[in-house]
């Protein structure tokens, strides 16, 4: 029913898409774009994209969250790629996060103020840390990074005065 639907919405024949990857890749391409919330997380969604990036907290009194590596809104199943700019910005209560290997950047001011946070696994997946990330996250005393990290943006760590030591790969190319 859904595939019969999607083709009358795309104005095409539904005998032109064969094969599940086509049909995959059609309903891609109609995916809506904007923010909307599952569970306790807001996620923004790109159009013509898979993938969707946490954007905020609903409840930012919350101590643990957990991020889930797919998330389904409607009709659609998203891979959560990514951690925006500023999405827990000044949670100050949050001492812990799990988050997803599918996730491959944490956006600029992502955890800044996050003062409760004690430790953080950075999954293999990512790439990028964004600007001032972490800074403020005056519990911090661990991180793990992982070899896939190629570029630190500036002040990622600044203000993490529980933090001791840090051991950065050999996979970073670029540090701000």
């Amino acid at each position: 029913r859904l595939y019969k639907e999607l083709c009358e919405w795309l104005g095409i024949s539904s005998t032109i898409l064969q094969d599940s990857a086509e049909l995959e890749q059609a309903k891609r391409e109609t995916l809506p774009a904007g923010e909307f919330q599952v569970g306790e997380l807001m996620y923004k969604a790109s159009e013509n994209s898979g993938g969707v990036s946490v954007c905020g907290l609903i409840n930012e009194g919350a101590s643990e969250i957990h991020i889930p590596s797919q998330i389904q809104c409607g009709d659609y199943t998203y891979d959560v790629t990514s951690i925006g700019k500023e999405a827990f910005q000044s949670c100050s209560r949050l001492t812990s996060i799990t988050i997803p290997n599918s996730v491959t950047s944490i956006g600029d001011w992502a955890f800044y103020g996050c003062s409760s946070l004690t430790s953080i696994t950075i999954p293999n997946g990512v790439t990028s840390i964004g600007c001032s990330a972490f800074s403020g996250c005056s519990n911090l005393t661990s991180i793990t990074i992982p070899n896939s990290v190629t570029r630190i943006r500036e002040f990622a760590f600044a203000a993490c005065s529980g933090l001791t030591s840090i051991t950065i790969p050999n996979s970073v190319t670029s540090i701000g």
